[in-house]
């Protein structure tokens, strides 16, 4: 099989990528390895790698590496299987899917590409964007900006905690109206997911029932709740608990809209990518992924 693999150009991540899994990916494929060498250069490499027809594309990197490479997929004429390198901070569908270290990442490989959903966002002036996780409003955006300032080194879950929390204190609630299966919610929010996993933000679980492959979006809507109120919703969404409690929401839908008075930032998969009003929608099936 031969694979292309897509690799985030940041020294850190090149390394973790030869030191842990060069090795043992290019003694069962025939590996062509590509570089990033800029912002949104993955997707760039991703389109045109699709042109050559290879039998599958990792994305080495985080979650922003794989947002972007399946955005190269979704705008090309190939249906190219794609999987990931997990070296990014989060790495939530990664973990999703169990592909932790090379071993798994091989046998999944093998097992052939896997009928995944796509999640699509359209804003602004018909803009389109996909992504594989989830989407955010509120607090999500807000904590992307952080970490891209702020330093790794307590660790994944420790540093996204870290900006959660700073982000509780400087973001300002924003007031949305979120429309779906003919029913709407209106109010100030802390935080929305759409999502299609399970998990963001290295394990904060929004939506504990959610399917890769069930042809719905997930809805959570965590509503303008106090710091003690807001720590309570974190620790029982970190243990992968429902939150019960009337400024918390869940639902499943195929097509969710939000509109807001003022323009609020959206970021899909760990990357800003526009600005209310939005459209999610969900291609079932839109992509095959090794998992």
């Amino acid at each position: 099989m031969r694979l292309i693999v897509i690799l985030n150009g940041a020294k850190q991540k090149v390394k973790r990528f030869n030191l842990t899994w060069y090795g043992s990916l290019a003694s069962a494929f025939d590996l062509d390895v590509r570089t990033t060498h800029y912002a949104g250069h993955a997707e760039e490499l991703a389109n045109k790698a699709a042109e050559e027809n290879p039998d599958g594309i990792l994305a080495a990197g985080g979650d922003g590496t794989l947002s972007q490479v399946v955005n190269g997929l979704m705008k090309s004429n190939h249906k190219i299987p794609v999987g990931i390198v997990p070296l990014g901070t989060g790495n939530d569908f990664a973990k999703l899917n169990r592909l932790i270290n090379p071993a798994k990442l091989i046998a999944a490989i093998k097992n052939g590409g896997v009928a995944t959903d796509v999640g699509c966002i359209v804003h602004g002036a018909d803009q389109k964007r996909f992504y594989i996780n989830v989407a955010s409003l509120g607090m999500g955006p807000d904590v992307v900006k952080r970490l891209e300032n702020d330093s790794r080194w307590l660790g994944p879950d420790l540093t996204y905690l870290k900006s959660t929390i700073k982000s509780f204190f400087g973001y300002r609630p924003e007031s949305l109206t979120i429309e779906w299966n003919d029913r709407d919610w209106s109010g100030s929010i802390r935080s929305v997911a759409v999502a299609n996993g399970k998990t963001f933000g290295s394990g904060l679980t929004v939506a504990p029932e959610a399917e890769a492959n069930d042809g719905r979006l997930n809805l959570f809507v965590a509503g303008d709740v106090p710091l003690m109120q807001f720590l309570y919703f974190l620790g029982k969404i970190k243990r992968g608990k429902k939150v019960h409690h009337h400024k918390a929401l869940y639902a499943e839908a195929e097509r969710v809209c939000i509109r807001s008075g003022e323009e609020v930032w959206i970021e899909a998969d760990g990357e800003l990518v526009g600005k209310t009003p939005a459209a999610f929608t969900v291609l079932p099936g839109g992509i095959k992924f090794f998992r």
